[in-house]
């Protein structure tokens, strides 16, 4: 491994020691206006978002990429394939209602009574 990936994974490591660490022990709790869970759950979105760039970043860096060429008419592909199956089984869209509970929204296939 190269120096810079030995670097990232240990500030990956010393941040998430720390961010426990200050849960833990916080010393400005009352300037901290959040509850332990919101901040726990604030703390481990950060979490996922920088294991996340960590494994794309290896990602990229040890797959072998085919052509950008290659890359866009595959994706062009499964897109196409994609809508076509959606057209085919949700002929009439996924009937989700979202306006408020318990009101329903007129859509253009509702008739004009």
């Amino acid at each position: 491994m190269e120096t810079l990936s030995w670097i990232l994974i240990i500030s990956t490591i010393i941040f998430a020691a720390l961010g426990i660490w200050g849960i833990r022990y916080p010393r400005s709790a009352k300037d901290w206006n959040k509850d332990r869970a919101e901040t726990m759950s604030l703390f481990f979105s950060m979490m996922i978002f920088l294991v996340f760039f960590l494994l794309m970043w290896y990602v990229v860096g040890v797959i072998d990429w085919p052509d950008s060429m290659d890359l866009i008419i595959w994706s062009s592909i499964i897109i196409f394939l994609s809508l076509i199956l959606a057209a085919i089984f949700l002929p009439k869209g996924t009937m989700m209602n979202w306006g408020k509970k318990g009101k329903k929204v007129k859509t253009a296939d509702d008739d004009d009574d």
